[in-house]
């Protein structure tokens, strides 16, 4: 089965208009989202099966989504703060705009 990581959380396809500053700031978010998303997976493999929906593929489809938008929630807020990391650490690379 394909996961929403695949389908959700493409860098290479995130389409930002506006400086550099504004185009890696963007990407820095999405990168903070696919590590949480990554993480709340990981975290929901140590609860075992919850039968929420009944089991099967649509619950997983359902698990996919739910920690796919609280990831993009959690790295708009900079809960962790991991984008921002990522931002300052990667600016020092930017072009100087004029």
């Amino acid at each position: 089965m394909n996961s929403v990581l695949g389908l959700g959380l493409n860098l290479s396809t995130l389409e930002v208009r506006g400086s550099e500053s504004q185009r890696l700031r963007a990407a820095s978010k999405e990168v903070e989202s696919m590590f949480v998303y990554m993480l709340l997976k990981e975290m929901e493999k140590g609860l075992g099966p919850a039968d929420i929906l009944f089991g099967g593929e649509g619950e997983e489809i359902y698990r996919d989504i739910k920690n796919l938008e609280l990831s993009r929630y959690l790295s708009q807020r900079s809960v962790l703060g991991l984008g921002d990391l990522v931002y300052r650490s990667m600016e020092k690379f930017l072009v100087k705009e004029r």
